[in-house]
């Protein structure tokens, strides 16, 4: 799609920011001025990355699945299929 055009919602998911992890591809609701990363859309490379997205102050964070990678997105699926059988 156009980079420039904000993601449409079904392809999303809105995340805990507590449960971003590496690989995940985020796009961010935010100004450019209010966060430290060069675009709003960007997958997750770094623990860097993670700790200064945490750091925003944002509960949830938009995750966009397609573009994320696979292995992330199945833990992600994991975790939560766990938090639901226990």
């Amino acid at each position: 799609g156009d980079p420039g055009r904000p993601t449409p919602m079904k392809d999303t998911l809105l995340l805990d920011v507590r449960a971003l992890r590496i690989g995940l591809h985020v796009e961010l609701d935010l100004g450019w001025m209010q966060h430290p990363f060069p675009l709003n859309s960007f997958r997750i490379a770094s623990d860097a990355q993670l700790s200064s997205l945490r750091a925003l102050g944002l509960e949830r964070v938009r995750v966009l699945r397609e573009r994320s990678d696979d292995e992330a997105v199945r833990a992600l699926l994991l975790v939560a299929l766990y938090r639901l059988e226990t």
